[in-house]
């Protein structure tokens, strides 16, 4: 009885997070709005082709490069450790918004349901999301190995099979326990929502040093050891590598020895951590998760009543309405920490990464920099290329209408503005939100670099016109196409096919822009003129998008559906 309950729980978790029965009913059965199926497919599979078919070609050049030293099996522990510290990072900000800021958490702890049953659902919806990730990055990858090795096929096959269902059990379950455990020591904390937006980057960032604190812990071996190592035994350097994190370890092995009584043992091996990893968690959420979210209830009742609408609407009454838009925006999203970690994850996790690998004498930040020096303009350049960046990695501009939800968006639709404010209003918002995030991380590159000043005045102009353009477009394709249907706030975000378009069209926009500045090096421009011209093809690109914007907002805030 027990055990269909559960599976109804998950069942219902996952119908509702991922809207099946609503999409089902509202494209199938009412055959409404069925362009958008095309749109959205065509959108999911451009961004997942491009993504997984560079997987695949960088995983097989990997695995030649490592084969002719007998290492192939890098190219799967590789892989795996890489899809595990992915997963890691990104699992407590998934874990917050799933866990804590869904709207069905007021329906579900009534029922007679135990804390433990909640949080298996909850942790269930965030495992799919994962495969999701897993069928860009690490199915390709699995592939190459298997095309390229000599790996027994069928029982290759036969072991991703419970691989690939268990790989996000344990990073995720290290996202989810701090996450737990966070939640439940803010309980009582007037700024609740601050704790937990610095707390997650915080413990992001902990994440990350300790990835790096294990891989600098390594044993040091020397040129003689390691060439030894390689010749006594086959694949002798994956142990080493699979020593950061030992589940990798287990499971890459269970993969390269695929139909032999040792990758079974392997196989069984990371199954088991695997389990006893969420039986952890499920443990732990038995005795606290019920309590987190309940004070949490309260603080946010608490909240409501001090708040003072009448004063809220004066201080809005004395800006020009676009601003009011935006400053109500700006509020809106920073006192949302879901909105908070997803939107500027990348604004922490970036400059992190390049302090922690400069600290480390990482070789492949060391080759980025000597391609560079010696060229004033592209390092001004790459300025900009962070900036626009950041701006398609935060999917801020991209999902503006959608965050607000089918419960609020009326609230906006009601106030006396046009269409063409609203969406100045968001814009100003984002651009307002993304260049000031940016600034910490163009200062570290900018003295990581040494670029001049002239040459990082004009890259970031370059970056800002781009960004400024980029987040037209995000808003233009909020306005058609908003997700204003959704459970959970971390669903607004990572669900919305909007923000696969935002990084469609940013590698896209990357690309393009790079291969127009190579070319103008390579046809013998001196480097000024080529950031003059940049910033120039910029700021036209602005131009027009900001016409767009005035011509099409006020009809598309019209056919806005609310």
């Amino acid at each position: 009885m027990r055990a269909r309950r559960l599976v109804s729980l998950i069942w219902s978790q996952i119908n509702s997070t991922f809207a099946l029965s609503h999409s089902y009913y509202y494209y199938i059965r009412k055959g409404q709005r069925l362009w958008e199926l095309p749109l959205i497919a065509v959108s999911i599979l451009s961004l997942a082709g491009i993504m997984g078919t560079g997987a695949y070609w960088l995983a097989s050049e990997f695995y030649r490069s490592a084969a002719a030293a007998g290492q192939g099996g890098l190219t799967v522990v590789a892989g795996l450790l890489a899809t595990q510290f992915l997963i890691m990072v990104l699992g407590f900000v998934v874990v917050i918004g799933v866990f804590y800021y869904s709207h069905d958490l007021t329906i579900l702890i009534p029922l007679p349901l135990r804390p433990w049953e909640v949080v298996a659902g909850k942790f269930s919806v965030v495992m799919v999301s994962e495969y999701l990730v897993q069928l860009v990055f690490t199915l390709p990858l699995l592939a190459a190995y298997a095309v390229h090795s000599s790996v027994n096929g069928i029982w290759f096959w036969l072991h991703v099979i419970p691989i690939f269902l268990l790989l996000p059990a344990i990073p995720l379950v290290f996202g989810a326990v701090p996450a737990i455990l966070f939640m439940r020591l803010a309980r009582s904390a007037r700024r609740r929502d601050l704790l937990v937006v610095v707390g997650g980057f915080v413990l992001v960032m902990g994440i990350i040093g300790l990835q790096f604190l294990f891989t600098s812990a390594l044993p040091d071996r020397s040129e003689a050891q390691t060439v030894g190592l390689m010749l006594r035994q086959a694949d002798g350097l994956v142990d080493v590598m699979g020593a950061v994190f030992p589940p990798s370890l287990w499971a890459a092995r269970a993969l390269i020895q695929a139909g032999t009584g040792t990758g079974f043992l392997n196989l069984l091996l990371f199954a088991s951590a695997s389990l006893l990893a969420v039986l952890i968690l499920l443990t732990i959420g038995e005795r606290v998760f019920y309590r987190g979210v309940i004070e949490g209830f309260e603080v946010a009742r608490a909240r409501k009543r001090e708040a003072s609408p009448d004063r809220a609407l004066a201080r809005l009454r004395r800006r020009p309405p676009a601003l009011s838009v935006a400053w109500t925006e700006v509020r809106l999203f920073s006192r949302t920490p879901v909105f908070v970690l997803n939107g500027f994850l990348g604004f922490v996790l970036l400059p992190t990464l390049f302090l922690l690998m400069r600290s480390t004498g990482d070789q492949e930040l060391k080759d980025l920099l000597e391609a560079v020096e010696g060229s004033p303009a592209a390092t001004g350049l790459l300025l900009g290329a962070y900036l626009l960046a950041l701006v398609a990695m935060s999917t801020i501009p991209f999902s503006p209408f959608s965050r607000e939800g089918i419960r609020n968006i009326w609230i906006l639709r009601s106030l006396p503005i046009s269409g063409r404010t609203a969406a100045l209003g968001k814009l100003f918002a984002a651009l307002g939100m993304v260049w000031m995030g940016s600034i910490p991380g163009l200062a570290l590159l900018m003295w990581m670099l040494s670029v001049p000043l002239p040459y990082a005045v004009g890259g970031i102009l370059a970056g800002m016109a781009a960004s400024a353009a980029f987040s037209i477009w995000g808003i233009l394709v909020d306005m058609v196409h908003p997700m204003l249907f959704w459970t959970s706030q971390t669903r607004a975000i990572k669900s919305n096919t909007n923000t696969l378009i935002s990084l469609v069209l940013g590698v896209l926009f990357l690309l393009g822009s790079g291969f127009l500045v190579k070319r103008a090096f390579d046809a013998g421009f001196a480097g000024h003129l080529v950031v003059l011209g940049t910033v120039a093809l910029m700021l036209a690109i602005l131009g027009a998008s900001w016409l767009l914007l005035t011509r099409l907002a006020d009809r598309l805030w019209l056919r806005l559906e609310v």
